[in-house]
């Protein structure tokens, strides 16, 4: 049964605003080009070699509204000031585990990750029971949005001012009915201001806009309580420079034209960093589309050697420097 106190969190706060960057790099037209060429390398790719078996840890956050969320992090060798960061997103019904294979490769390609169970998912707990397997209602999609979210970036956070990261190089990759939360999660990020700890706002240290690229994996248009169809267009700005690709398998009948729809209202054709990547003849949808033999072949098109993968493009190739994110004093 529910407990009345998360059932009566209201919802959300999301009002659609413009959003402006506090900062200008983006990547050249020859590098969104090159954007493209990846998405359709993720449909086709023929040449993967299988990721070598990583090291992971489990560490464990906790939401203001009281969910401990084990969260799997992968730490390449050599991680400092310069490596990006992936958050990895399961579907219904999934867990953490369900991302290891894609976590272990992006990890040799030289990405942390880290990859939380959200709330009623896997060991995902509440005063030490788990709910997994229960109706995940309304509030709680609200919840992850406003919490579960928040405190795994929390975490990667405290790895970046270890510099073991940087998180102005973060992406998201989810699946399902995770991807309306990882795009108004993008959206909330966008909105948040920078302190306000110098009299020069270039020189201020930021709390958000972080959220740089973002993969979904057979996405639902919506979930109950969250709809982030009045935030995309915002999303797609070219103001916001954020990228976008979209993966689905082209026989899944669940799909409905929801992958195709969500690309339109990302702009579509005329936003070369927006990416439709469709596997032929797949009936398969979300993570299962990462499984072996497919999911060898669609993993360069996130991150490949020759730095053309989706993620290298729009995350490992940005000149983001490393900042202290504790503010100046």
């Amino acid at each position: 049964m529910h407990r009345p106190v998360r059932d009566q969190l209201p919802p959300p706060e999301i009002v659609v605003t413009p959003l402006a960057p506090q900062f200008t790099d983006r990547p050249s037209p020859r590098r969104l080009r090159r954007a493209a060429a990846a998405g359709l390398a993720l449909a086709v790719a023929l040449l993967a070699a299988a990721p070598a078996e990583a090291a992971s840890r489990t560490e464990t956050v906790v939401t203001p509204d009281g969910w401990t969320l084990p969260v799997e992090v992968y730490t390449p060798n050599g991680a400092g000031e310069d490596t990006p960061v992936v958050i990895l997103l399961h579907g219904e019904k999934g867990n953490r585990k369900n991302w290891q294979s894609l976590a272990e490769y992006l990890e040799k390609m030289g990405y942390a990750v880290l990859a939380p169970d959200l709330r009623k998912h896997g060991e995902a707990s509440m005063n030490g029971r788990t709910e997994t397997g229960e109706e995940v209602r309304s509030a709680d999609y609200r919840g992850m949005l406003r919490f579960d979210l928040e405190a795994v970036k929390a975490l990667a956070v405290q790895l970046h001012q270890n510099k073991q990261l940087n998180i102005r190089k973060l992406g998201i990759v989810a699946a399902e009915n995770s991807a309306p939360v990882a795009l108004l999660y993008t959206y909330a990020d966008w909105l948040k201001k920078p302190l306000v700890d110098a009299p020069d706002p270039a020189y201020r240290t930021p709390t958000g806009q972080d959220v740089r690229a973002v993969a979904l994996l057979s996405p639902e248009d919506s979930v109950p309580g969250l709809n982030p169809g009045k935030v995309l267009r915002q999303l797609a700005d070219d103001g916001a420079d954020i990228a976008f690709l979209i993966l689905y398998g082209s026989e899944d009948q669940r799909d409905g034209g929801a992958a195709k729809d969500l690309f339109e209202r990302l702009g579509g054709e005329k936003t070369p960093r927006v990416v439709l990547a469709p596997v032929p003849g797949v009936p398969l949808r979300g993570t299962s589309l990462l499984r072996p033999p497919l999911g060898e072949k669609l993993f360069q098109g996130l991150a490949r050697q020759d730095g053309k993968g989706f993620l290298d493009l729009y995350l490992k190739a940005r000149p983001d420097p490393w900042q202290d994110r504790a503010g100046r004093r």
